[in-house]
């Protein structure tokens, strides 16, 4: 290897399928590997601590975050995507097997599904399914392997394990229609560990020769489909895991015959009198049960009474439309158009095992296809897929066809074998049955890697971010600043404070300083701004703290100029901040932004970026916490720098500040070295309360804030947030659990703090105190006192947050915890009901004797805890009224005369009262479950929010309500269009509006469709043409009617520059294009030049430079003009970049 980036295209192709099974029979390259990735560890290491040492430029210090970071990526390559690998890989080979490459590649297709499933069991791990279809090439193949499987001496085995039905654990479906079997392994078990059930299913699949003879077979093609579940619809148990089949069952006196209803005659299409069905899905079918009776009845046949669990329906209504002759895309977008609900489908069958087919509906789930270098991978969350697959296509279940028709929403993929290209093989269409054209803007790049994603054995990523975080905070610090002779300089370059700010907050020209952001960051902004109104008192600045929706809805001038807007943000996509940043830019604003996330788009909107950490430090919670520290620590740096080039603060206390910034990483540590500490009082108290609220005074009350934020999002609570000083005047008759953070408060209100928390506990309240003084007076009057370092207010801000955090984390738990004791009851009664069930799936009798002997043991226990309170937090009064009333009807303490009274169920029967105590169960735990890392009802990047509406402004815009088209006649992505090129238009030559007709009900264009002149101005007045009567739309005209979207380019004829604008009719559909004649500038400044390019454009090509072993500098593209930018392919820009490159060389 000569390069660095020869090792990384080498690892690429190594880690592929094909690489990964040839270096599994290569030792000596494994050892060559294995070195080279300890080579590169060394490196980082050492690199990492010179970094921190030198004293280096803002941009030399970026380009060596930047560097560090694929560094880090290139190493986690080698050793975990590619070596760590191979020992599961090998666990995964039955020790009796010989092998070669070919099976090996299986064998690694096997391993990365079980891979990505164990990382997407955080959203849930009662249950896991896998499947594989097996398809050989022809039936002689097929028994050629049943052959070889008596060789084995296994027919005994593979005869025990077609009869099993309900596509349970271990069954094999053997197919007379088609050369195709498939086999399946399943695990349900509501209680245990992350990582369990991908355990079970290694070692299942390892000692499965037959499975494994199968896939060593040369002739065949394989297909997969896996699933992990958090049940929310049927009894969690080894017949509602998925994958579900589209067997049904017909009753012969008192058995049960499984069978799959035929095509009578054989399908029109396939030739086929049978086809097997898998499917998974993750959402609900709300519609289920009114489907299943209507199936039933015209089928003739029933649904399995064991199995209870919606996603059943998917694969019998596909089957449904194979019968009445429909191809399996066709039966297969008919089957989930008519499901209510939100879901997320992926199906398979033997009647076309090249395909798999996905559907996503509704906004409640996910599901990206993963480009990998010979295959397609999907999966419901983006971490299920980067292993393979750093570039994915998301499906956009809200999506539609016609906008007038907004309940038929979603999107329909097929995903082909055999593809000629990673596009060409997908097939998408509306959900109803438009057909959609993919194109490369459509693929995404992820911006994570299995590096982000790693737990590193904590149990949930929050525990693990919020561990990491003093590296975090070290790494913001790194290299922005360095003492010299008792003085403290700032090395924060003209990449985080351009000149031209710092010059107006010195000349007087910023007079107002707005930091604003959303949710944590927005609580991080307060923080930020009250560091800036107490590091710059001295100056006449006015410094103002806000959310950003407040700033762009109430906070907005016509003019700006005297003003400086910092935005805080994680992921550089809050629609929020990103909106408010851009109306403010536009009223003249200067900008800067504190963010995560390196090339997000808030950093191609600001004059300046301050980057937390190293510009990459992914947080998988949704809770965010190590982002939040490096928020406010940026801020804090972004304050005392200021103070010191305006000269408005002392170099003693720059420096003591600056120290106490250093120690800051040290202090946390201490703080996380409390878990224990915290853990015991949240679980003794957090679930002992209804009501909550967290108090702070001064710097405080912000930690509070983001500390009731962390509270609310893990434990599903509304919590109160006040001043300290304001309590006893608000709601202290509810009696509940105070979090005051008094750490670091100034000690003129200390005893005043001290003494507001002996009322709160006189008043039957429950105060826990953080506190780093006068812990023993507090101790007389609160219930806990978490000791933490002494330390300024301004750095007790973060390690008060940072103990309520972790207060959040444990309270959650202790919560979860009482919703685990919820589901082993329901274990209980569903294991006793299962395996006493008759033909309705249920037992008639009730409860045995044994079962409710325990159920009475159990029964106490819950007793026992609802004195101690244990579920006041969060379960609801009527669920605990209900199951205290339903145990004794189960253990018969209470006839069932008055069951019908209490329930309204009829009749009152043992079976009634076991199903309604599993709903009640079930309800119980739903509302004491919490999955930490998962929140109900938020997603972890928000590219949402509060748009505010703002009519746009220009040339352009100002042309278009001249001739009566308002904003609303232009789609959003039109509008933003026109607002990006609109600074390298110097003036409008000219104008034809023209009218389109005849366009299809969907809205296309036909050979029917006629386009002509209706209004003309400028230049084109004299302009002749061929549009003055109705002729045929062609050309650039008839591209952007097709695609709907402006079109900016030359004429055809005369090379003059022309906008093509589409303008929307009341149905949104095209009825006008507006066509301007416009004039370039001839000259912008860098940063509007940059602001011209979509982001995609810009990094494609950034890539291209860098692909050429160049270093990428912005200044590259001074030297093209705004016309040049906007017109040329970014392989042209990139092309004369490099060839001037080299001419400089």
């Amino acid at each position: 290897m000569k390069t660095l980036q020869d090792l990384d295209q080498f690892t690429m192709r190594l880690k592929a399928n094909q690489g990964l099974s040839l270096l599994l029979l290569q030792e000596d390259r494994q050892k060559q590997l294995s070195h080279w990735g300890n080579q590169l560890a060394l490196y980082i290491s050492r690199a990492e601590k010179d970094l921190s040492r030198q004293t280096l430029s803002t941009s030399r210090l970026e380009e060596g975050n930047r560097l560090l970071v694929y560094l880090k990526d290139l190493a986690w390559r080698i050793q975990e995507e590619i070596l760590a690998n191979l020992p599961k890989i090998q666990g995964l080979i039955h020790p009796d097997l010989e092998y070669d490459w070919e099976f090996c590649t299986e064998i690694i297709k096997i391993n990365s599904i079980l891979n990505n499933l164990d990382r997407l069991e955080i959203r849930g791990r009662d249950s896991a399914g896998f499947s594989c279809m097996v398809y050989f090439q022809s039936f002689e193949d097929r028994e050629k392997y049943l052959s070889l499987v008596k060789e084995h001496g296994l027919w005994v085995y593979w005869e025990e394990r077609i009869q099993r039905k309900d596509n349970i654990h271990q069954s094999i479906h053997f197919s007379l229609e088609n050369p195709a079997i498939t086999f399946v392994f399943k695990r349900a078990q509501e209680i245990g560990r992350l990582g369990e059930n991908m355990e079970y299913l290694r070692g299942e699949i390892r000692k499965d020769l037959l499975f494994q003879v199968a896939l060593a077979y040369k002739e065949k093609k394989t297909s997969y489909l896996a699933h992990t579940r958090w049940a929310s619809n049927g009894i969690i148990n080894i017949f509602n895991c998925h994958p579900v089949d589209n067997q049904m069952v017909s009753q012969k006196g008192k058995e049960w015959h499984y069978l799959i209803p035929p095509f009578e005659p054989s399908h029109p299409h396939y030739g086929s009198k049978s086809a097997y069905i898998h499917a998974v899905l993750n959402g609900d079918i709300d519609n289920y049960l009114s489907l299943k009776e209507n199936l039933e009845k015209e089928m003739g046949y029933r649904i399995s009474p064991a199995i209870t669990t919606d996603a059943k329906i998917i694969p019998l209504e596909v089957h449904k439309y194979l019968m009445q002759g429909d191809r399996l895309d066709e039966a297969f977008r008919k089957a989930v158009s008519q499901f209510t609900g939100s879901s997320a489908i992926a199906l398979y069958s033997d009647l076309e095992p090249d395909k798999i087919f996905l559907s996503l509906k509704g906004s409640g789930q996910s599901i990206y296809v993963g480009l990998g270098e010979d295959h397609y991978i999907f999966a419901s969350e983006i971490y299920g897929l980067v292993e393979q697959a750093s570039q994915y296509i998301k499906m956009d279940g809200e999506a539609l066809a016609h906008p007038e028709d907004p309940e038929k929403h979603g999107q329909v993929f097929v995903l082909h074998r055999n593809g000629k290209d990673r596009l060409s093989g997908i097939q998408a269409r509306y959900l109803t049955g438009e057909s959609i054209s993919l194109e490369e803007k459509d693929i995404k790049a992820s911006e994570i890697t299995t590096r982000d994603i790693n737990r590193k054995g904590f149990d949930h990523f929050f525990l693990k971010e919020i561990s990491e975080s003093p590296q975090s905070v070290s790494k913001t610090l790194r290299g922005k600043y360095y003492f010299r002779e008792e003085k403290v300089d700032f090395t924060l370059g003209e990449e985080i404070l351009p000149a031209s700010i710092l010059e107006g907050l010195e000349k007087g020209k910023i007079k107002k300083i707005y930091v604003m952001g959303q949710g944590t960051a927005g609580v991080a902004a307060l923080a930020v701004a009250a560091f800036l109104q107490k590091d710059l008192a001295e100056k006449d600045i006015t410094v103002h703290g806000l959310s950003a929706s407040e700033m762009s809805g109430f906070h907005l001038a016509p003019q700006m100029n005297d003003s400086l807007v910092i935005g805080v943000t994680q992921s550089g996509t809050t629609t929020d901040t990103n909106n408010a940043i851009e109306l403010v830019k536009r009223r003249g604003a200067k900008t800067l932004a504190i963010v995560n996330r390196r090339n997000s788009d808030i950093t191609f909107k600001v004059d300046g970026v301050f980057y937390t950490s190293d510009g990459r430090d992914v947080e998988m919670s949704v809770a965010s916490t190590k982002a939040f520290y490096s928020q406010v620590v940026a801020g804090n740096l972004l304050s005392l720098a200021l103070a010191k080039h305006l000269g408005v603060m002392d170099e003693k206390r720059l420096c003591k500040e600056v120290e106490e910034l250093e120690n800051l990483p040290w202090m946390m540590e201490e703080v996380l070295k409390l878990k224990e500490t915290i853990a015991k009082a949240a679980k003794t108290h957090g679930p002992t309360r209804k009501h909550w609220a967290t108090l702070g005074s001064g710097l405080n009350h912000i930690a509070a804030k983001e500390v009731r934020i962390k509270l609310s999002e893990l434990c599903y609570k509304s919590i109160a947030c006040d001043y300290v000083e304001d309590k006893k005047h608000i709601d202290l008759s509810s009696e509940p659990l105070i979090l005051v953070c008094a750490a670091g408060c100034d000690k003129r209100v200390l005893g005043d703090i001290i003494k507001d928390v002996s009322i709160f506990k006189s008043h039957k309240s429950l105060p826990i105190v953080f506190a780093s003084e006068e812990i023993e007076s507090f101790s007389h009057y609160s219930q806990e006192v978490i000791p933490l370092p002494k330390a300024s207010e301004k750095a007790s801000l973060v390690l008060n947050t940072l103990a309520g955090h972790l207060f959040g984390y444990y309270t959650a738990l202790a919560i979860h915890e009482e919703g685990l004791f919820l589901t082993r009851i329901r274990s209980l009664v569903v294991s006793s009901l299962s395996q006493r069930s008759t033909d309705d799936g249920f037992s008639h009798q009730g409860l045995d004797l044994e079962t409710m002997q325990k159920l009475e043991e159990m029964e106490n226990e819950f007793y026992v805890r609802k004195r101690q309170r244990r579920f006041e937090s969060s379960l609801e009064v009527q669920t605990a009224s209900d199951l205290s009333l339903l145990f004794k009807y189960a253990t018969n303490k209470l006839p069932l005369i008055y069951f019908q009274r209490d329930f309204d169920i009829k009749p009152p029967t043992p079976q009634a009262v076991s199903q309604r105590l599993i709903e009640s169960l079930n309800k119980g735990a739903n509302e004491l479950l919490r999955p930490i890392d998962a929140i109900k009802h938020q997603a972890k990047t928000v590219t949402v929010g509060t748009s505010r509406l703002e009519l746009p402004e220009g040339p352009l815009f100002d042309l278009a309500e001249r001739m009566g088209i308002h904003p609303d006649d232009l789609s959003p992505e039109s509008i933003q269009y026109l607002k990006r090129i609109q600074p390298a238009i110097e003036k409008i030559e000219g104008y034809t509006l023209y009218a389109i007709v005849h366009l299809d009900r969907h809205g296309k264009p036909t050979s029917q469709t006629r386009i002509y002149v209706l209004q003309k101005g400028g230049i084109a007045e004299k302009m002749k043409s061929r549009l003055e009567n109705a002729a045929p739309l062609m050309g650039n005209k008839r591209i952007v009617v097709q695609e709907g979207r402006p079109l900016l380019t030359e004429g055809s004829a005369d090379n003059r520059n022309i906008l093509i604008l589409p303008i929307l009719g009341d149905d949104y559909r095209i009825e006008k294009l507006l066509l301007y004649h416009i004039q370039f500038v001839s000259h912008l400044p860098l940063s509007l030049k940059i602001s011209l390019l979509p982001n995609e454009v810009y990094e494609k090509i950034k890539n291209l430079v860098l692909e050429a072993n160049q270093p990428w500098q912005d200044e590259y593209l001074e030297d093209f003009s705004p016309k040049e930018l906007l017109l040329e392919t970014p392989h042209e820009i990139a092309e004369v970049i490099l060839q001037k490159l080299e001419n400089k060389e």
